[in-house]
């Protein structure tokens, strides 16, 4: 398990890798991360409008056991940059 979370004025970012013991572990712990990018852009949406679209082009992913959630408006990069480490 790694995580990253930075928040200034006007920038939020939150990195969460997780590697799993199998699988459905796997399965599950993404469902998780899924329903925590919903409560962020719920959040977002009452307090941060600018966040909003930030919020709404980034999700989870699973590559093997690996399963990791990106919040940032360097999206692309940052999963681009795990997932050459992952693979």
């Amino acid at each position: 398990f790694a995580a990253e979370l930075s928040t200034t004025a006007s920038q939020y970012t939150e990195v969460v890798l997780v590697e799993a013991v199998d699988a459905d572990a796997a399965g599950r712990v993404k469902t998780q991360l899924d329903a925590h990018l919903g409560t962020q852009l719920n959040t977002a949406k009452s307090y941060d409008a600018e966040q909003v679209s930030m919020i709404e082009a980034c999700s989870t992913k699973q590559v093997g056991n690996f399963v990791y959630l990106v919040v940032s408006d360097k999206f692309a990069e940052v999963t681009g940059v795990i997932d050459t480490a992952l693979n």
